[in-house]
């Protein structure tokens, strides 16, 4: 079984020495357009996104390859039509002791979050290709009593 398939993007493990989420294609661009999503399967009122770089590699490295430089937390209710409700550029390469990298926006209603990344960072085990790797995504409502129209 595939340590990095889609599944892995939300099973609790955010270490991902037992696997995580990787993009299939490997480019020698940097610049492509990578995503990867959640169906709540209804809506749900979410203002928070934690994405957990991978932090371990086959060899025991820690390189945090396959984290997104520039990429948007988009949302939509029909899976078709994607609003952005938080642009991250340059974001950091993250580092030791790996925590995740934390986005707040508006509260909304929605059915699908996803990360939309244009500009990704090589994976150096992967001979310097360039893919999107996360150990996790999670998602959350923090506002208190947030009341979307």
């Amino acid at each position: 079984e595939n340590p990095w398939a889609l599944k892995n993007l939300v099973d609790g493990d955010t270490y991902d020495q037992n696997g995580g989420w990787s993009s299939n294609d490997r480019f020698a661009a940097w610049q492509h357009p990578e995503w990867a999503g959640v169906d709540f399967g209804y809506p749900y009122t979410i203002d928070t996104v934690q994405l957990y770089p991978r932090s371990l590699d086959q060899f025991g490295n820690v390189p945090s390859d396959g984290f997104p430089v520039d990429f948007e937390i988009q949302v939509s209710n029909d899976g078709a039509a994607w609003t952005t409700v938080k642009m991250v550029q340059g974001a950091a390469s993250p580092s030791a002791p790996y925590p995740p990298v934390t986005v707040h926006f508006d509260p909304v209603q929605v059915q699908y979050v996803r990360v939309f990344a244009d500009t990704l960072r090589p994976c150096e085990f992967d001979k310097g290709s360039y893919r999107m790797q996360l150990a996790e995504l999670e998602v959350y409502c923090t506002a208190p009593d947030a009341d979307v129209q």
